[in-house]
């Protein structure tokens, strides 16, 4: 058995290699998120690396789509698995003065003074990834708000961590509240949340005509409820 590390473009991965007498080379990427490769004497580690790179896309989406399917929380480590707005990613962690996050290459890039305070990495990733959802749902509302308008003035939004919902309309303070976990999944899901949660100001319900007019602006909004329900 041998642990190896591959670098493809900004991705690094990590896998076990075991040989066996198989003709194929089979790999496994098992629920703790480890990938395992194996493969016959005859094939030499340099083919074997280039294999395990050629697949880094399917590798990165099955461990992510493990983490969520646990909800496992990040742990804020160097080289973990994340995701950003439906895309497999990796979090890398530097050590630097300015301390920011950047984003290229599905690479999520936290610098930060001290790399072993776990909680400022944390706290500097989240605040970054509030400010992605922060935008993008304004950008969405100036879009849609104009189907409602006549049923309400532009609403106050706010981002938070909900356990149970994905998105909530509260028409006394005039107010939508949207799940910071969208982040994860496909913009389209943060597009149906919102229009969603509009449509409540017509319907404060979900009887046939609440569903009805959601329809009428995303005719496929059962695609996109669906993938929120896979959380």
């Amino acid at each position: 058995m041998e642990k190896r590390t591959i670098r493809t473009g900004n991705i690094e991965i990590t896998y076990i290699l075991t040989r066996k007498k198989v003709k194929n080379i089979n790999m496994r990427v098992k629920a703790d998120g480890n990938v395992y490769v194996s493969a016959s004497n005859r094939v030499s580690v340099d083919y074997i690396d280039r294999f395990v790179a050629s697949k880094a896309e399917f590798i990165m989406k099955a461990i992510v789509k493990m983490q969520l399917k646990q909800n496992k929380p990040l742990s804020y480590n160097d080289g973990e698995k994340c995701k950003v707005w439906g895309n497999p990613c990796q979090l890398k962690i530097i050590e630097d003065s300015r301390e920011r996050v950047e984003y290229t290459d599905f690479v999520v890039t936290v610098f930060v003074k001290n790399i072993e305070d776990k909680a400022k990495v944390e706290k500097l990733y989240l605040k970054w990834q509030r400010e992605q959802v922060e935008k993008l749902a304004q950008d969405i509302s100036k879009r849609v708000y104009p189907i409602y308008k006549k049923f309400t003035t532009f609403p106050n939004m706010k981002i938070r961590l909900m356990k149970s919902l994905w998105g909530s309309c509260n028409r006394r303070t005039n107010t939508i509240t949207l799940n910071l976990r969208l982040f994860e999944y496909n913009p389209k899901c943060l597009l149906y949340v919102l229009i969603h949660e509009y449509t409540h100001y017509i319907h404060p319900n979900h009887s046939k005509e609440f569903h009805k007019a959601v329809g009428s602006v995303m005719p496929n909004w059962k695609e996109y409820d669906n993938m929120l329900k896979q959380k």
